[in-house]
């Protein structure tokens, strides 16, 4: 199924991670050093053209959207707008389907250190998640 997915526009990586990276003001290169000296690449893949990213065991799943107009709503209600951009992807394997809610974690990008601890709260009714998505853009 097509879903639209917000990445960091420098990086290619979630939104997670491009809060982080906004707010350390890290270049990719120390992002990508930064979660390997952490034993954290698991938790934030690259969303590059061709790519299959695969959900973290046990989560909830990679967050996307059915329709790209709400992927824009999330961009703006989170204040992404500068840092992030749109991409297309192929879901493999949807987990949840937009039509009630369900947990996700909050502002996990402020603190990647800390995400096999996270806390979650109940999502906006649509987001979806998969267990897997193919990168089309």
């Amino acid at each position: 199924m097509i879903a639209y997915k917000v990445v960091d526009k420098r990086t290619r990586y979630g939104t997670n991670a491009a809060i982080f990276i906004d707010s350390t003001k890290f270049s990719k290169y120390e992002f990508e050093r930064f979660i390997k000296e952490n034993d954290l690449v698991e938790y934030y893949p690259s969303y590059e053209k061709g790519n299959i990213a695969e959900a973290v065991k046990d989560s909830h799943g990679i967050m996307c959207f059915h329709d790209i107009n709400d992927a824009y709503d999330f961009m703006e209600r989170e204040n992404l707008e500068d840092i992030c951009e749109i991409i297309k992807v192929e879901g493999i394997n949807l987990i949840h389907d937009g039509k009630r809610s369900y947990r996700i974690a909050p502002s996990v990008g402020m603190f990647p250190n800390n995400v096999k601890d996270i806390k979650f709260y109940e999502a906006r009714v649509y987001y979806i998640t998969y267990e897997k998505v193919k990168v089309l853009e």
